[in-house]
């Protein structure tokens, strides 16, 4: 049953990335990105190493909720220095 929830119509990944783009800051003050995986999105965010806190703000599902244009959205906490080594643009 849950593959029927996420099996739905996605929209064009270049009008995803740009809306997530647009809606990224307000949901974190850190470093961040967009990134597609085997048919779902990735929302990335920078933390502090030393931080246990997540770096995503309380109303985050209101802005980003977990079915976004189709798309299965997660939301992926890494190491500050990550998103410009691993998750730099191609």
């Amino acid at each position: 049953m849950a593959n029927i929830y996420w099996n739905k119509e996605k929209a064009p990944k270049e009008e995803v990335f740009a809306e997530l783009m647009k809606r990224m800051p307000s949901i974190t003050d850190n470093a961040f990105t967009v990134r597609f995986d085997e048919g779902l999105v990735m929302c990335v965010s920078e933390r502090d190493q030393d931080s246990e806190e997540t770096p995503f703000k309380e109303n985050h599902l209101d802005i980003i909720p977990a079915r976004f244009m189709g798309w299965r959205t997660l939301k992926l906490m890494v190491p500050k220095g990550y998103i410009e080594v691993f998750y730099h643009s191609d």
